[in-house]
């Protein structure tokens, strides 16, 4: 298996990457996470569909312009997302299954920031064939337990209990060795499942002087419920149906654009009148 420290899946989210989850590679003062694949798995019970939604943001600022809202839909092997910013606009969707992953990302979700001007006037689709991380506040269950059972995740001591969206959770800190131990990113695993309900990262402000940021994943609801009761089935007709949808909207939306610019152009061409 292969890991690297992005994830290209969050690239919409241009500087939030800051707060997304990362696979980070083996370091002198960063913790040996396990090698495995189990790294994408939802570990959503087969026949099962878990619906939840929660937002990503630096709670120390209500007016963070990276606040994120992410909705999804997961099953055992297949997965649903939508993003959105805290006005409601569409950032970016992804659906991924066996056949790959496919994100439409708007001319919103293209922008690297709130000051970027370069932002396009049209939607874009990406795809690729490689596996993606599940669409959740941190990894999934299964990983979860790989990171305990390798000391990544440590359990404060002594043992810290929080609640979050109605779910007992016990409080994990990422265990980072080195002369640089970081003791301010902690995880917030749900008792008895390892579900994550909320990944924390407490930062110094980049730019000194400034409050400290204080970023959280945190989950807002959660619930799982029989595939077949399921309002959103994930199926491979899903999948391409979604993909032709997202598709055909690139195509109008840049047809739109070359009408646009031709009648400029002709406007341009029409005499000045006397």
């Amino acid at each position: 298996m292969t890991t690297s420290t992005t994830t290209i899946r969050r690239a919409w989210l241009g500087a939030l990457t800051l707060f997304a989850v990362v696979v980070p590679a083996a370091h002198a003062d960063h913790p040996n996470y396990p090698q495995t694949d189990a790294i994408w798995e939802t570990s959503v019970p087969a026949g099962q569909t878990e619906h939840g939604i929660w937002t990503a943001g630096n709670i120390n600022d209500p007016h963070d312009p990276y606040f994120r809202r992410h909705a999804y839909w997961a099953t055992s092997d297949r997965w649903i997302e939508t993003v959105t910013d805290r006005a409601g606009h569409l950032i970016a969707q992804t659906v991924t299954g066996p056949e790959g992953t496919t994100s439409f990302l708007t001319p919103l979700g293209q922008r690297t920031g709130p000051n970027d001007t370069r932002a396009p006037d049209v939607p874009r689709v990406w795809s690729s064939s490689h596996p993606q991380l599940p669409p959740f506040p941190s990894y999934g269950a299964t990983y979860n337990q790989q990171l305990i059972a390798a000391d990544v995740l440590v359990a404060l001591s002594p043992p810290r209990q929080q609640t979050i969206a109605g779910f007992a959770g016990t409080v994990y800190e990422l265990n980072f060795g080195g002369p640089n131990k970081h003791t301010v990113e902690t995880i917030v695993l749900q008792d008895g499942t390892f579900q994550p309900l909320m990944r924390e990262d407490k930062i110094a402000h980049p730019g000194g002087g400034g409050p400290a940021l204080d970023v959280q994943n945190r989950i807002r609801s959660r619930q799982t419920m029989p595939s077949s009761a399921a309002a959103v089935q994930l199926t491979h007709a899903t999948y391409v149906k979604t993909v032709r949808g997202w598709r055909a909207k690139v195509k109008a939306a840049k047809a739109k654009k070359a009408r646009a610019g031709g009648t400029r152009r002709a406007k341009a061409r029409e005499p000045t009148r006397q």
